[in-house]
């Protein structure tokens, strides 16, 4: 019996190229926890998410999967949630009201003050 995320893991280690055993060694984890977890005799915490995305360095998307199937928001949406400025502005990243070029713009103008921020704070 598989479950949500036996099968995102699956896919995304399959568009990897790893194997079960790769992918435990790579996250610090034991293979036939690996196992159980593709087989759906087992569920992953947080923290096990966590380990996987970074060990095997998933990109954004496949960490999203992941984190989604198995019931867990990704790391640092709570924050952008809580935040009513932060939701503003994906509010309007996410507006189709708006044209395309302007959020494009306001997409790469927060990027620059977010590259602006860091430097500042370096």
């Amino acid at each position: 019996m598989t479950t949500a995320f036996g099968s995102a893991l699956k896919d995304v280690l399959a568009e990897q190229g790893l194997r079960q055993s790769t992918a435990a060694k790579l996250a610090d984890l034991d293979y036939s926890i690996i196992s159980r977890y593709v087989t759906g005799q087992r569920s992953p915490t947080r923290e096990t998410v966590r380990q996987l995305v970074t060990g095997c360095e998933f990109d954004a998307g496949q960490a999203l999967r992941l984190y989604l199937a198995a019931g867990f928001a990704p790391d640092g949406v709570e924050a952008l949630m809580l935040d009513p400025e932060l939701q503003d502005a994906a509010d309007a990243l996410n507006d189709p009201a708006i044209p395309a070029p302007y959020r494009d713009s306001l997409r790469r103008q927060i990027s620059a003050l977010v590259g602006i921020t860091r430097q500042m704070a370096a």
